[in-house]
């Protein structure tokens, strides 16, 4: 519901506006540019949550509207085999990089591409996005070798060209108050609930929008609040907390389950983690279950099979059905699970997960056989790595242990499992297909864009 692209509230105050119109605007002048520099490239930076992906949705949004080609590009799409597919458009063309910082191969390959086609007719900008700006960002732009002969070492002479990073501003605390009531008001809506007619402003307010919004959530639930509404990670462990108490009041109402199932599914034993969560982490670090046989067998050979006071488990398959159920995807995603959604909040269950596990990397090799791909387990570790930078050594330690692993078992060339559908972030899949269609050079890649138009 809070996922960037459902856009459910909008985002408000005049630092998100004034952001958003410079941005348009910078985008737009690109055509009156001449022939060799009509390009672009810039990257945004600013905490988890604090609107990076809704700006670049809106501005997305009104660019579609002008005939532009946009999307954001699915991690690892891009090699040096394919990427003119990415760069022979035939119109003015947005293409966004999230977690940019793990991607220098695929924007380093695409700035060559984009080096050697700078006599464009049409615009092209490529935004990049991150929690930080990547260290390599001034060196890739201002690069002295041009080993392919594409004119790689004119980019940084072109003044559209950013080599520093620019931040997303952070919202005024009038306007974090109007989005806390507005949430209240389009999220209640949005499920179908009454808002609360009285409830109590808090007193202070996080500084990034999406924990606005994850408190207003909390209250159109009824829960309490964190007693400090401004720190995060209590937010968050509220909003877990509240999504698992969700889960159990489902299961509780299957007159199937068995109460002892339903306490090793949503609480878990003693020092470990609850069945459900362990399978959400697995499927947020990229393992996808295609069928429910699949899911009920990897039940089965994993021990996640729940036992009541007796011992006795249930089915695996009838179990899979259940959790399936419970836990359906995204409209995007492949696989018949959910993964953890919105970001911050899978980081923040990963990580702790991670920390307090006894040996994190045998159940990581358990979890994830050979032919698993870990593209999505990498960005993950990496991405905690870069958030998580004020740690314990030994903690800084362990994530970078994760990180060395999940590299270690990059296949070539690899393309994540993470889309499988040309889907738009704003119209019916069925509204786009047409638009697409004319569309020629993106068809054989079209797995590995999000199309915004």
């Amino acid at each position: 519901m809070l996922r960037p692209e459902y856009q459910m509230v909008g985002y408000i105050g005049h630092e998100h506006n004034q952001t958003r119109e410079e941005l348009l605007e910078w985008l737009r002048s690109l055509s009156d540019r001449p022939r060799g520099k009509r390009i672009g490239l810039r990257c945004y930076v600013g905490p988890g949550g604090s609107g990076k992906t809704r700006l670049l949705l809106e501005v997305g949004k009104s660019l579609q509207n002008e005939g532009w080609i946009t999307g954001f590009l699915v991690p690892g799409s891009v090699t040096p085999t394919n990427s003119h597919l990415f760069i022979d458009s035939k119109g003015a063309t947005l293409l966004v990089l999230d977690y940019a910082g793990t991607r220098f191969s695929e924007i380093n390959i695409l700035l060559d591409a984009l080096a050697g086609d700078r006599y464009r007719q049409h615009p092209y900008a490529l935004i990049l996005l991150d929690r930080s700006e990547p260290d390599w960002l001034q060196s890739i732009v201002q690069r002295g070798s041009d080993p392919n002969y594409s004119g790689r070492t004119e980019l940084h002479l072109i003044g559209t060209i950013e080599s520093t990073a620019r931040k997303v501003p952070q919202m005024r605390q009038t306007d974090l108050y109007e989005l806390y009531k507005n949430g209240i008001k389009k999220l209640a809506n949005a499920i179908e609930k009454i808002p609360p007619q009285h409830s109590t402003l808090p007193l202070n307010l996080p500084s990034r929008p999406l924990y606005v919004l994850l408190l207003s959530l909390l209250t159109i639930a009824g829960e309490p609040l964190p007693d400090d509404t401004t720190d995060e990670t209590s937010i968050l462990t509220k909003i877990w907390e509240w999504m698992l108490s969700q889960w159990q009041t489902r299961l509780t109402q299957d007159q199937e389950m068995e109460y002892g199932w339903i306490e090793d599914l949503i609480l878990g034993k003693k020092d470990t983690s609850s069945i459900l969560e362990e399978l959400l982490i697995i499927t947020t670090l990229g393992h996808v279950f295609s069928t429910e046989q699949e899911l009920a067998d990897f039940l089965k050979t994993h021990e996640y099979l729940p036992q009541d006071k007796f011992g006795r488990t249930p089915d695996s398959l009838w179990l899979a059905h259940r959790i399936t159920q419970l836990l359906p995807p995204y409209e995007d995603q492949l696989g018949i699970m959910s993964t953890i959604q919105p970001d911050p909040l899978a980081d923040w269950v990963i990580y702790r997960f991670c920390i307090e596990h006894d040996s994190i990397l045998d159940w990581l090799n358990n979890i994830f056989s050979s032919e698993k791909s870990t593209l999505q387990a990498a960005i993950i570790f990496h991405r905690l790595l870069a958030r998580y930078s004020n740690l314990y050594i030994e903690e800084k330690l362990i994530l970078k242990e994760l990180c060395k692993w999940a590299d270690r078992r990059l296949k070539p060339n690899e393309v994540p499992v993470m889309r499988n559908t040309l889907k738009t972030l704003f119209e019916p899949i069925s509204e786009q297909e047409s638009a697409i269609s004319s569309i020629t050079m993106f068809e054989n890649i079209s797995r590995d864009i999000i199309f915004i138009k």
